[in-house]
């Protein structure tokens, strides 16, 4: 029962990292559909790169001295030890919880899914549908074999 509860507040925590109505979502509809006649050009060249050459050195990444420049199209800062990038795209975006906040739902939910109860279950979970999707196939191997012949 306990367990139940936690898997329920798994769900329920889950609900925060959603889009909901209210928040725009990041569409790529603004963009122009690629159609067969279009011709395809290569992408333009970043106005940085990530990782040059030089920071990484056997095999290492060294730490970077200075942040990446802004561009037109993004807004680059630093907050609370993370990068945050903003972009027209994103509309009125912003997440609702902190990174802090974040990993204490992430260790909580890894908490509540590493229990023994909730691998048994998910594992004869899995093993019925392996065995609802074995009797699927044993009654209907001849219409499964006639679709693999008219469809090669």
């Amino acid at each position: 029962a306990r367990d139940a509860a936690e898997l329920d507040k798994c769900v329920q925590r889950r609900r925060k990292y959603l889009w909901s109505s209210g928040n725009k979502s990041p569409t790529y509809a603004q963009q122009s559909p690629v159609t067969p006649s279009s011709s395809v050009t290569p992408s333009p060249t970043p106005p940085f790169l990530p990782f040059s050459p030089s920071e990484i050195v056997d095999g290492k990444v060294v730490e970077v001295k200075e942040y990446p420049k802004d561009t037109p199209d993004h807004e680059i800062r630093f907050v609370g030890g993370v990068f945050v990038v903003d972009s027209p795209m994103m509309g009125e975006y912003r997440a609702d919880v902190s990174c802090g906040e974040f990993y204490q739902d992430l260790r909580r939910t890894m908490k509540a899914i590493g229990t023994a109860s909730v691998n048994s279950t998910a594992t004869k979970r899995l093993m019925l549908l392996e065995a609802k999707f074995k009797m699927y196939l044993l009654l209907n191997e001849e219409k499964e074999y006639l679709a693999q012949k008219i469809n090669p």
